[in-house]
């Protein structure tokens, strides 16, 4: 029986141990966790708003705007005619309220006109002169077609027919047999007059603003060749410029007395179509012959 070997040999103590007891890893602490003691309802912060209030001044304030000032003429003074400085300086010696409304206007018109000379006179407001010979036509056209209307006869032909106590009976108690008065005719040939003075009113107006701004233009001229004439020796030159001078002082007279006789027009006209009109609403139905209608 002592020959039988073990079930199991002997622990060999030289073999060492693959684990060390220090390189075993040993469970952590455990540590304990308490329950915090939190309200039933979550209280939320309080929001905290602070309203500064601005110092505004009662208007906005504008930004000042800055004025620059141009002087246009400054910019081509290199290229005008030496004289015209000159004669733009005797301009403001002669004629100082035109130079200060239209002065732009009269050193235009003296860089056109210089150097003086022959063509240049010749030239120099040719097409203006032409326009006022034809202007001047055209308003005694328009004033003759006025007068064609023949308002004042019409309107004194109805106010005597209208007048009854002009037509007395005869001696035999009859009323003259041509006197015959239809107050709704006399009321059409008022509206007819009125109709065909407003028309023409309206060419006349148009006439008043057109003569009105070549009777501008002409003044402008006569102004550049009043400097110019001035400035002119008294030869040749001069003479001619006399001469041009002259065509503008006259033109400029006969744009005066078109434009006299155009506003008299204008205001008969305006008269006669207020007389119709008095007529047609006050002075029949005042005679006894009430608004009828056909």
């Amino acid at each position: 029986m002592s020959n039988v070997k073990p079930l199991f040999d002997e622990p060999d103590t030289s073999v060492k141990p693959i684990f060390l007891d220090d390189d075993i890893v040993k469970p952590k602490e455990q540590h304990t966790v308490f329950a915090l003691d939190l309200p039933d309802e979550v209280v939320a912060p309080k929001k905290v708003s602070t309203v500064i209030s601005l110092d505004l001044p009662d208007e906005p304030i504008k930004p000042k705007k800055e004025v620059v000032e141009i002087k246009v003429h400054a910019a081509f003074e290199s290229e005008e005619h030496p004289l015209v400085r000159q004669a733009m300086e005797k301009g403001q010696e002669k004629f100082p309220l035109i130079m200060k409304e239209s002065g732009f206007l009269v050193r235009d018109n003296l860089n056109s006109i210089f150097p003086i000379s022959f063509d240049t006179l010749s030239i120099y407001g040719s097409d203006l002169l032409t326009k006022a010979a034809s202007l001047i036509e055209g308003v005694t056209r328009s004033i003759e077609k006025t007068h064609e209307v023949n308002a004042e006869a019409h309107i004194k032909a109805i106010l005597e027919h209208a007048d009854t106590t002009k037509h007395k009976p005869s001696l035999l108690g009859l009323l003259n047999a041509g006197h015959h008065f239809n107050p709704v005719d006399a009321r059409d040939q008022l509206s007819a007059i009125q109709k065909a003075l407003r028309l023409r009113l309206i060419d006349l107006e148009t006439l008043v603003e057109t003569v009105s701004r070549v009777a501008q233009s002409m003044s402008i001229k006569m102004t550049v060749m009043a400097i110019v004439e001035d400035m002119s020796d008294p030869g040749d030159t001069g003479s001619l410029v006399a001469r041009k001078a002259n065509l503008f002082s006259v033109s400029l007279q006969e744009i005066g007395i078109a434009t006299k006789q155009i506003q008299n027009i204008k205001k008969q006209t305006q008269e006669w179509i207020i007389r119709c009109e008095e007529i047609s609403t006050v002075t029949l139905p005042a005679l006894g012959f009430k608004n009828q209608n056909r």
